[in-house]
């Protein structure tokens, strides 16, 4: 097990917008660039702090946020970390620091058996026994609520519905047949490539639009194939 010193190596520094004017102050025990890609990470998965919706701002213009190193602290890095912030707050109307600094344990980390512990009472949830393959599985809370654990995969789930006729409601039907409807009246030739034009086209009782051309051509067919019966 590692443990590193609390307050080792704290590096302070600031985000910059690319005017050059600091909008956060923070403290790492990274390298600047992790820090920074961290900082991007987490603005792209929850953007709930304020930084996190200003970094996601600014990727969403294409724009990345510049990171500037502002001093190497020791033990004393909680009070130049506050130093920092109360410097900027003067002359940075938007720092968007929400609090004053010194907070958490730069460069701690945490016992394997202490991360154990808190993963456990994290883990919320139950084992289940799939349907199909009677493989066992972890569903989480949420999902067990959508009903999501009965089946430990999508393959498994596909095979439960092999063979299993599948209801279509009718308003998917009439949907169906009025989007064909319309592929069919917005055509100008019928599918043997005459043209829909007035003298070649006449309505059925069912309101459908019918080639003469088509129709003559079937039953010439329909009698020379007549005329062939001994």
């Amino acid at each position: 097990m590692r443990t590193e010193i609390i307050g080792n190596a704290t590096t302070i520094y600031a985000l910059c917008d690319v005017r050059g004017r600091v909008r956060y102050v923070g403290k790492t025990v990274r390298s600047p660039e992790q820090r920074l890609a961290s900082h991007i990470h987490a603005s792209k998965r929850n953007a709930r702090l304020p930084s996190a919706r200003w970094i996601a701002k600014l990727l969403s213009s294409g724009v990345l946020p510049a990171i500037r190193v502002l001093e190497r602290a020791g033990e004393d890095w909680a009070a130049r970390e506050r130093y920092w912030i109360a410097f900027y707050r003067k002359s940075e109307p938007d720092l968007l620091n929400v609090a004053d600094g010194g907070e958490g344990l730069a460069g701690y980390v945490w016992p394997i058996e202490q991360r154990a512990k808190v993963s456990a009472a994290l883990k919320t949830g139950a084992y289940f026994a799939c349907e199909v393959c009677g493989k066992q599985f972890w569903r989480k809370r949420y999902a067990i609520a959508l009903g999501e654990n009965r089946f430990c995969s999508k393959a498994c789930y596909g095979k439960s519905q092999s063979g299993v006729h599948k209801v279509t409601s009718k308003a998917f039907v009439r949907a169906g047949v009025m989007a064909a409807a319309k592929i069919k009246l917005a055509a100008s030739h019928c599918r043997h490539g005459h043209e829909y034009s007035s003298e070649n086209v006449y309505v059925n009782r069912r309101g459908a639009r019918v080639c003469r051309t088509c129709i003559r051509t079937q039953q010439a067919a329909y009698k020379e194939r007549l005329r062939a019966v001994p």
